[in-house]
């Protein structure tokens, strides 16, 4: 499954309301803890070229935490939702 029949199937939406962009990032929130699971190396034993794209992550079901973020990251800004990484350590 895509990221756009995801977003369609969690009726994510597009709009600026503050009420709505919460909706949506508890949405991301509960449908990537629920169905990405945890795997893989920590952050700070990789690369930045071994991260995967979300893509892949949605495909295969799993990724570290990095490949996690990059997927809400992906549903967010399908939200119009502004977003910044942080790397915390």
């Amino acid at each position: 499954m895509e990221r756009k029949e995801i977003a369609q199937e969690l009726k994510l939406t597009t709009s600026n309301n503050k009420k709505s962009q919460l909706a949506n990032v508890i949405k991301i929130r509960n449908f990537v803890s629920s169905v990405i699971r945890e795997a893989g190396p920590s952050l700070e034993s990789l690369p930045w070229s071994c991260f995967s794209k979300a893509g892949q992550t949605l495909i295969e079901g799993y990724g570290n935490s990095t490949d996690r973020a990059i997927l809400i990251a992906s549903f967010l800004e399908y939200c119009n939702i502004p977003f910044d990484f942080t790397c915390v350590f």
